[in-house]
């Protein structure tokens, strides 16, 4: 008997459910040991599986799926020992990926539980069965079956570079990905188009409802509760200008969400910045979140000392334009601070003179005493403001007060006489006095030639000061882009409304970030 002969007529036994396939196996010893033995070649073996999984797939039975019995014989033949090397390849076969294709529930069971298949196995375009089930939706019942396997990887991705858990999070299955966890799941992956289950996740929290695909929003803030309290990495960027999830959240004023994390991510660097230099600590700065602030002022990666890449402010330099709330606790952290200047030789009290930041050039005068004072009882190093400073158009502070013709913050700054020189002449040459002269305003002439005799007098905060000058309007909208944030919105889709936030509170407050970082606890099981 030729071996084409051979597999014609065991397919046809096999097919009609004929135990007698067992016999002509033993009855062809040599004919098998040839063509299906260990020494055979690769290709005849390959399409002697391919008809064992034809007849899983397309039973010649009037088209009925197989039935048990019909699976036990399959699995005596592929016990057979003549016919262990069909059995490996078999098992290392896509039959798996095809039976939940095509619907085959009881032989995708079978082949899990019964023949030990290898869910590992990627077809044509990179997908293990896990992988096929998620995303097309495919025999869904079968994942958490699947998952039971501990030893399962759920990190391999597929040819468009997702995993198991970045396609349940598009769908917003958050009860699967959940679980995942239980399979050493990476949820901190990023593929080489730079997409992480945190980037598909703020895509569909903060899209359309068209880019959801009706999915409920409440199953992506759900994920997002999770992801949480699992500590994944939230220091990752999420999209081309190495924004992270937080960051994204601050400039969508989606505070829910940035508080949850400040209150429960033990791992989250503040000093991490996206390509403009950004922070989540600047943009609190820069929108004037400060009751956010707040929240990560505990956190040991708050950065102090922050510089930015383009001007070379400091965080002093933006509480000055912005508020000066936060003026003190970042003084009290640093006096150093206080003296330090940007890329326009311009200190914190230029500054603030040039925008009439009185409040702010008052604590700034006032961390001078305090830490003149400081250092008579202590013999500590000065660390008090420069009034002198000269920015590199070698105006001081006074320069600017007298240009906006501010009578208050001029007086301010000479209560600091005689440490204050009225007599420096910027690059035009020119002096305060100068510039006075040229203002024709009587009382900054006064006050400026004779700064005792004003010193004591109370002045309104804002008197003198003309806002439509020209002077004024030019400086206001020079130090505006100081604290203009860097941020492009991705998301111009997205409104804040107030369902949405009481979707995130009931949501988020559902949930018990326990003293493990990796239990959650859930008060009341929504599913």
């Amino acid at each position: 008997m030729d071996y084409f002969t051979f597999e014609t007529e065991f397919f046809s036994m096999l097919q009609n459910n004929n135990e007698k396939c067992l016999i002509f196996i033993d009855n062809n010893k040599d004919l098998i040991n040839n063509f299906l033995g260990f020494n055979s070649k690769t290709e005849t073996i390959e399409s002697f599986i391919n008809k064992i999984n034809e007849s899983l797939l397309y039973p010649n039975n009037n088209n009925l799926l197989p039935h048990t019995n019909y699976f036990e014989l399959i699995e005596k033949v592929l016990n057979h020992p003549l016919l262990n090397k069909v059995k490996e390849k078999f098992i290392n076969s896509k039959i798996l990926i095809k039976a939940c294709k095509f619907h085959n529930k009881d032989t995708a069971l079978w082949l899990t539980s019964t023949m030990n298949i290898n869910p590992y196995i990627q077809d044509e375009n990179g997908e293990t069965v896990l992988v096929y089930c998620v995303k097309y939706g495919k025999n869904l019942k079968a994942i958490p079956y699947l998952l039971k396997h501990k030893e399962i990887n759920v990190n391999i991705p597929d040819n468009e570079g997702k995993t198991v858990a970045m396609y349940l999070t598009e769908k917003g299955d958050y009860y699967n990905l959940l679980n995942l966890r239980k399979n050493n799941c990476n949820y901190d992956y990023i593929n080489d188009n730079h997409q992480s289950v945190l980037s598909i996740l703020m895509k569909k929290m903060y899209g359309s409802e068209k880019e959801r695909h009706t999915i409920p929003l409440k199953s992506f803030i759900r994920i997002f509760s999770i992801l949480v309290s699992y500590q994944i990495n939230f220091n990752i960027p999420i999209d081309k200008d190495k924004n992270t999830a937080i960051m994204v959240a601050l400039s969508l004023k989606d505070f829910e969400t940035v508080e949850l994390s400040a209150k429960y991510l033990k791992n989250l660097d503040l000093s991490v910045k996206n390509i403009y230099g950004e922070s989540i600590i600047t943009l609190c700065i820069k929108y004037g979140y400060y009751s956010i602030l707040k929240l990560f002022k505990n956190n040991p990666t708050f950065e102090y000392d922050y510089k930015d890449n383009l001007h070379q402010n400091t965080l002093l330099m933006y509480s000055v334009i912005n508020n000066c709330i936060f003026m003190k606790e970042i003084l009290e952290y640093n006096p150093k601070i206080i003296n330090e200047i940007n890329n326009k030789g311009e200190n914190a009290l230029i500054l603030a003179c040039k925008i009439n930041q009185i409040e702010a050039v008052k604590q700034l005068l006032k961390s001078e005493s305090k830490f003149e004072s400081e250092s008579e009882s202590k013999s500590t190093t000065n660390h008090y403001i420069n009034i002198n400073q000269q920015d590199n158009l070698g105006n001081t502070a006074l320069h600017y007060a007298t240009e906006i013709q501010n009578l208050k913050l001029i007086q301010l700054l000479l209560s600091r006489h005689p440490n204050i020189n009225i007599n420096i002449k910027n690059n035009k040459g020119k002096t305060v006095k100068d510039l006075a002269n040229e203002s024709n305003n009587i009382n900054i002439i006064k006050l400026i030639n004779n700064p005792k005799l004003f010193i004591d007098n109370e002045l309104k905060s804002n008197e003198g000061i003309d806002y439509y000058s020209k002077n004024f309007i030019h400086y206001s909208k020079e130090i505006q882009e100081y604290i203009k944030p860097k941020f492009n919105n991705e998301y111009p889709n997205f409104i804040l409304t107030k369902k949405i936030e009481k979707i995130e509170s009931t949501v988020y407050n559902r949930y018990t970030i326990t003293q493990s970082p990796y239990v959650l606890r859930i008060k009341r099981i929504i599913i």
